[in-house]
């Protein structure tokens, strides 16, 4: 296995975007310049630990998910319950 910096960008991509905020926003928040943000979500530039450990703070994401995709069983089990509720609220308003 190897580190693939455009999958890790795809990866802080989705964090972000599940909290809501545009590259700027989260760029702001962590100091970057947003051509840098752009960058590192296109996987045309790769992060230093120091940033990595930046996103794995402010997401509350561990640097394995971050770096390889690997995620926690309590990861999982909390996409599963977020899974189960969508089609719950889905099915109740049918």
């Amino acid at each position: 296995m190897h580190y693939n910096a455009l999958n890790t960008g795809k990866r802080i991509q989705k964090l972000r975007k599940d909290k809501g905020l545009t590259q700027e926003q989260l760029a702001e928040r962590l100091n970057l310049s947003t051509v840098h943000m752009a960058k590192i979500e296109t996987g045309q530039r790769s992060c230093s630990l120091d940033v990595l450990t930046e996103f794995a703070m402010f997401f509350n994401a561990s640097l394995d998910y971050l770096v390889l995709g690997k995620i926690t069983e309590k990861e999982l089990r909390g996409e599963l319950e977020a899974a189960i509720h969508t089609l719950e609220s889905l099915r109740d308003s049918l």
